[in-house]
């Protein structure tokens, strides 16, 4: 599978999807044979197609992965945006509290807006099983952020508010969770008219 042309992308991605499969049995083998994927990878979609693979287990190797692709790219700004954006997507329950955690970690800057859409913004606009959790943490997390943000970048946060948009089409308890944190927004004195007009909006 080496190879620029689209013969050798094919296959490629053919064989990261198979590994997936593969992986989604959580078999020990399965696993492993994604790990060693991971470190022996000479191009960066077999890199990140094996960590795909891996993203849906809770097993330990996840972790190992990870921390070892962070470790090997740690200083490349735009494929920290992948790893970030790896964790912020992955549909388990820890998924919230990685997120959370992974904003001290040195490679996040809350004021650039391409990581705050990487882990912030996969969380809630590519993980929908774990924003939309009946708890309505996923919805609280939002609303402070978009809070928080507004007060140095508004036009960034008025984006991550879009994330509300759809929320009319949401069971009745959680369009009940959802307005209010819509309504705490809009309740914060200083708001920015960017975000005021996003989140009113979407009041209807």
């Amino acid at each position: 599978t080496e190879g620029l042309g689209p013969e050798q992308a094919g296959l490629r991605s053919l064989k990261n999807r198979s590994l997936e499969y593969l992986a989604m049995t959580d078999d020990p083998a399965a696993l492993e044979l994604a790990a060693r994927q991971r470190r022996e990878a000479k191009n960066m979609t077999d890199e990140i197609g094996a960590l795909q693979a891996l993203n849906r287990t809770t097993s330990p190797v996840r972790a190992r992965e990870l921390a070892g692709f962070y470790e090997k790219w740690k200083s490349e700004s735009l494929v920290m945006n992948k790893w970030l954006m790896m964790q912020s997507t992955a549909p388990l329950p820890s998924a919230l509290e990685e997120v959370k955690r992974l904003m001290s970690d040195p490679v996040f800057d809350k004021n650039n807006p391409n990581k705050v859409s990487s882990l912030i913004g996969g969380l809630t606009r590519a993980n929908l099983v774990r924003f939309h959790d009946r708890s309505g943490s996923g919805y609280a997390f939002l609303a402070d952020q978009v809070i928080e943000i507004d007060t140095r970048n508004p036009q960034l946060a008025a984006r991550l508010a879009t994330g509300f948009n759809q929320w009319r089409t949401l069971d009745e308890q959680r369009q009940g969770l959802v307005r209010t944190e819509l309504k705490r927004m809009l309740a914060q004195p200083g708001l920015s008219s960017n975000t005021f007009e996003i989140v009113t909006k979407a009041l209807g």
